[in-house]
């Protein structure tokens, strides 16, 4: 009996360590994984905060063209000289399309691992949930802004010559600097220009929108970003 006993006992201590030892091998390797999503996040943060800056700078300057546009009266058009200037800053918002989109290559490989389960500092999953929440209620916004953007593509060749426009070696378009005595407008329906210029006030309107939002997703990002290099001790990553 006593040897069944001492068999037994040294059978059930090395099953015993082998799980213990187990469990610290897994501890330490999603340890090790969580503080690697955590850096790859800390960096997707990083870069998002100097992008909606540069963002809000590159949406109201559109917005500040689709005011100077609107403040041509229809009834002035005719005027040659008058219709360049209105060309000129209609061509930002018409070739422009600004909407802010985040570094998402962490998030991206959080979710498809299904790894939110190795984050265990409290409150750092629900922060992380809490900002990806209000992305989506961003990207929402972007949505209905990029139905008024299409819209007003879509009707502008009612009424102007669509330009072709050379572009640099990104293949981004390059306005002209200045238009001289260029006709544009293939028609002067009055009717038609303020539906027209109606249908940029909507759009107008909708990018109003975005610059405040996509501001109060820079602070939401920020306090994400310094809680996050507080907990895990990140400041020179």
């Amino acid at each position: 009996f006593k040897e069944y006993f001492l068999e037994f006992l040294m059978i059930f201590l090395a099953v015993t360590m082998g799980f213990i030892a187990e469990n610290l091998r897994e501890h330490i390797g999603n340890k090790e994984k969580e503080k690697k999503y955590i850096i790859g996040l800390v960096r997707d943060l990083t870069l998002d905060t100097a992008d909606a800056s540069s963002m809000i700078i590159l949406e109201n300057e559109l917005l500040s063209h689709m005011r100077s546009a609107l403040e041509i009266q229809t009834e002035k058009l005719h005027d040659i000289n008058i219709q360049d200037t209105f060309y000129l800053h209609f061509l930002h918002f018409f070739v422009f399309e600004q909407q802010f989109h985040r570094n998402d290559n962490t998030l991206v490989q959080l979710k498809n691992a299904g790894s939110f389960s190795i984050i265990q500092k409290e409150g750092v999953a629900d922060s992380i949930i809490a900002l990806n929440n209000y992305y989506d209620f961003l990207k929402a916004n972007n949505d209905f802004y990029h139905n008024d953007f299409s819209r007003v593509e879509d009707f502008t060749s009612r009424l102007i010559k669509v330009p072709v426009l050379p572009t640099d070696s990104n293949g981004w378009p390059i306005l002209p600097k200045i238009l001289n005595h260029t006709e544009v407008f293939t028609q002067y329906d009055k009717p038609l220009l303020e539906q027209f210029y109606s249908i940029i006030k909507i759009e107008k309107i909708e990018l109003e929108t975005c610059p405040p939002i996509v501001q109060e997703y820079k602070n939401k990002a920020t306090r994400l970003l310094e809680f996050l290099q507080k907990k895990y001790n990140l400041k020179n990553e």
